[in-house]
């Protein structure tokens, strides 16, 4: 099966490399994996103490509730 096009139109692949949409997107993602794989890490390295504050906090708001 082939689909049918004009003769000078680029294929699908070459559309897509010549557009910097696409280079912007993938820039884009890349950003985001970078702050996220360490932003990750931490907050497993700091789980015990988020975990401990949040049951202080919500000790405190049942002991002010009551």
């Amino acid at each position: 099966m082939s689909i049918d096009r004009e003769p000078n139109q680029p294929s699908l692949l070459g559309r897509f490399a010549k557009d910097e949409h696409a280079a912007t997107s993938v820039e884009y993602v890349l950003i985001a994996v970078i702050v996220a794989v360490p932003l990750l890490a931490s907050l497993g390295a700091i789980q015990l103490q988020l975990s401990t504050m949040i049951t202080d906090v919500a000790i405190a708001f049942v002991t002010a509730l009551s």
